[in-house]
This record gives C-alpha cells, sequence and structure tokens, in this order.
C-alpha cells in the first residue's frame, strides 16, 4: 500500500514477533516505574536510617520491607532507566545488566538459602541489629519474603532477557513479568481481604504491603 505522501505503509508484524521495546512504549510509563520504584526503595532506606516508622511499614503493625529490598528495588529502577536509553549509549546497556544481574542474584542467593537451609545473609547486610529488633512488632526478625525473591529473580531475568526471542516468536520477558505481576497481585488482595495465606509462605515472613505494591 501506498499513504498519501507516497511512502510505502509499514505492514504490522504477525502477533508474538513485535519487539518488547521501552523507547517504543509511552515515554512516561518507563520514566515513572523506574522512578518510583527508585524512590520507594530511597524513601525505605531513610525509614530505617532515621527510624521513620511509616516509611518502613506504612501502617502500624505491618511487615516493614527488608533494606536489602529497598535496594534491590533502586537498582531495578535505574536498570529499567537505562533500558530507554540503551540504544543511543551502549554503555548504559552494560550498566543496566549489570544491575539487573545483582537484582537476579539477590533473589536467587535468598531463594537457595530458604531452599537449602544454608542462609548467607543477603537480607542482613544493613541494619543487621534493627532487623532482630523487628520481632517485637512482627513476632519474627526481619527477613526477605520467599515471594519477594523470587519476585526479584523474575524481575532481573526478564530485564536481561528484555530483547531476546524464542524460534518461535515469544519473548521470555512478558511471561517472567506475567509470573510476578501474578506473585505480586496475591499479597495485595491478601492484604485488602485479610488473608494472610495470600501474602505469607508457611511460616515464613510475609511480603510487606509496600513490596508487593512496587512490584
Amino acid at each position: 500500500m501506498i499513504n498519501r505522501e507516497g511512502e510505502k505503509a509499514k505492514r504490522p508484524e504477525p502477533h508474538g514477533t513485535a519487539t518488547p521495546d521501552l523507547r517504543t512504549s509511552p515515554s512516561f510509563i518507563p520514566k515513572l516505574v523506574s522512578v518510583f520504584a527508585a524512590l520507594i526503595g530511597c524513601f525505605v532506606l531513610l525509614g530505617w536510617t532515621f527510624e521513620v516508622d511509616v516509611l518502613k511499614r506504612i501502617l502500624p503493625g505491618l511487615v516493614a520491607m527488608n533494606p536489602t529490598t529497598a535496594l534491590a528495588f533502586i537498582a531495578a529502577g535505574l536498570a529499567l532507566w537505562l533500558l530507554r536509553t540503551a540504544a543511543v549509549d551502549p554503555r548504559s546497556r552494560r550498566v543496566a545488566q549489570v544491575l539487573a544481574f545483582i537484582v537476579a542474584l539477590v533473589g536467587l542467593i535468598k531463594l537457595v538459602g530458604i531452599l537449602s537451609g544454608w542462609d548467607v545473609g543477603v537480607d542482613r547486610l544493613l541494619f543487621s541489629e534493627k532487623l532482630e529488633l523487628e520481632t517485637a512488632t512482627t513476632g519474627i526478625p526481619n527477613r526477605m519474603a520467599p515471594n519477594t525473591a523470587l519476585n526479584f529473580f523474575l524481575l532481573g531475568c526478564a530485564m536481561l532477557f528484555l530483547d531476546r526471542r524464542t524460534r518461535r516468536g515469544y519473548w521470555p520477558t512478558q511471561y517472567l513479568m506475567l509470573i510476578a505481576g501474578a506473585a505480586s497481585l496475591l499479597p495485595v488482595i491478601g492484604y485488602a481481604y485479610g488473608v494472610k495465606s495470600f501474602y505469607g509462605i508457611s511460616s515464613y515472613i510475609p511480603m510487606a504491603l509496600h513490596t508487593a505494591l512496587t512490584f
């Protein structure tokens, strides 16, 4: 087909072949998401530093976001921001991939620790003494929840595989984010309706409310 200007019109790509390019999405969405995640992480770290309870846990009695979780959100937000400029500056892509790898690694280390019983303490890197004192509020020392660790692993891998596609034309990133989205929506519903089994796994510490909302 020829359009009015005499240029050849582009045919729409078949379903499942369009690249999930951040640069083609509405510009404010990736910016908003990346800034939101990074700011949440910064506010939580400020809450732990200056003992501002509302920044750590939103509401009294709720689980506080783990400081390592906050750091991972900051890294994820920066990675997402840099991925938008990767086509213009190749260095941005490399830095974004390093940050995404760190996010995935943090989640993987915690998951392996939970499954094997050998915990290296990746979620006790900051404010270790204050984390133990959280037992008085929640009945358990503050740690990264299993579903939080899983989501960071999925999120980091999704950003690492952003431009990868299978032979059949499917994008692994879309499925990774779909799983992470479902794993985050369930705790939000659980908090809304008071169903603890939705946001907590067995006897482990549950995912914090603002952790689920940020995911």
